[in-house]
Formats: C-alpha cells, structure tokens, sequence
C-alpha cells in the first residue's frame, strides 16, 4: 500500500497556513472551539460551482484518478466552508495547470552517458587518493621497489629481527651472562628465563639473600664485640 500524501495523512487538518487551530486544540488537549459559520461570497460560490463540474470524482471511472480528485474535492469543500476566495481561486488554478507530469524515465543512451560520467568522477577522485598515498611514508619506501613490494618488506623485518637479536645479545653480556626473557620470534609468547627476567639462580640476589650469605661465610671463628678473647 502506498504511503499517503501529507493533506492525507493530515486528513484534512493542514492548510496552506499550517496545521487547522480546532486541529492544534485536539492535539494539545485544549477545548475545540466550532468553527464559525459563513456565507460563502458570490465568487467562493461561483468558484467552487466550477471546480465541482471539473473535478468531480465521479466524472471518472478510473480508481486512481477517483481518489486523487477525492483529495482534491475534499480541499475545496474545506475552503468554501470558510468562504476563503483566495484559497478557492489557488485551488482552481492548480486544477487548470493539471497534475504534475510524470518524471522522462532515462533513454538506454542517457543511462549510459550517466554512468559513464560517475565511473570518470570516481576515476579521478581514485587517482587523488593513490597520489597522497604515495606521496606518504610507506609510499615513498614501496616506490623503491615497485617489482617487489613484498620482498622488501620481508627485507625489512628480517633487518629489524637481526638488531633485536643484536641488543639482546648486549644485554645478556653486560648483565654477566644471565638469561632474560625475550620475545619468540612468531607466536608472540616468552623464551626461557621466567617472568622476573631471570633465569633460576642466576640472576643478581636480592640485598637480605647478600646479607645472610656473608653472616655464614663469617663463620664461628670471626671475632664479636662485647666478648672477652
């Protein structure tokens, strides 16, 4: 089912200056006040005579046609019950100039001629976006090797592989050989040498560890104070 038109969905309730005011007091909850009665004029009257004999619904047989002049019928009953020539009078030139025309569907060659146009559109701005990416970093490294990108980001990892392994073996050295926790190379996960960073009993020991060691190293035999000899 299609969706109605805004009057239809309004049924009625909107005119060319907005939403009605008995309207507005229903939909606010507000008292609705009758509308006052008027006499139409001689020319709502005449106006309204020479809509009805046009755009009557059933002047037609056609259901689409029937509804689309019911909507229009019930616009001009609205305005001739408030004897509003001037809404009258908009009425009956929009029945003169007759319903809007249906929108030229495209030609096989227009629709071509169109899409051809967007794809050039879109070539261009393409073009732009690989220039600025080029003109980056990672650009500017990937032109030195145009053949074979891949190989010399391979290239590149290995290099940086070889100086881990490099500060790595620096470590251990001035650390007098203990074995640290280091990065697999892979899986992300952690060599040998526990969590601390030392490996079991080599790494330095702890300040109480160095006191006790040297309390039993001493031995009976080193002097004490406060004891006769």
């Amino acid at each position: 089912m299609p969706m109605p038109q805004l009057p239809g969905l309004f049924e009625g309730w909107l005119e060319a200056e907005g939403i009605r005011s008995d309207a507005v007091a229903m939909l606010t909850g507000q008292s609705v006040q009758p509308p006052p009665r008027v006499r139409p004029g001689e020319q709502a009257r005449k106006l309204f005579r020479e809509l009805m004999r046009a755009a009557h619904p059933d002047l037609v047989t056609d259901e689409t046609e029937r509804g689309r002049r019911g909507a229009f019928v019930a616009r001009v009953n609205q305005a001739y019950a408030r004897g509003d020539v001037e809404a009258l009078q908009r009425l009956f030139d929009e029945w003169a100039a007759g319903p809007a025309p249906e929108p030229t569907p495209f030609t096989r060659a227009e629709e071509l001629a169109a899409r051809l146009e967007w794809l050039a559109s879109r070539k261009e701005s393409l073009a732009v976006e690989a220039a600025e990416l080029e003109a980056g970093a990672v650009g500017s490294m990937l032109q030195l090797a145009k053949d074979d990108p891949d190989a010399l980001l391979e290239e590149i990892a290995a290099d940086l592989h070889r100086k881990i392994g490099e500060r790595e073996a620096e470590l251990h050295r001035l650390h007098g050989g203990a074995t640290y926790a280091t990065p697999a190379q892979g899986d992300g996960g952690w060599d040998a040498g526990g969590a601390s960073g030392y490996g079991a009993g080599t790494g330095p020991a702890s300040a109480d560890e160095s006191r006790n060691q040297g309390d039993s190293e001493g031995g009976a035999g080193a002097p004490r104070t406060g004891q006769g000899s």
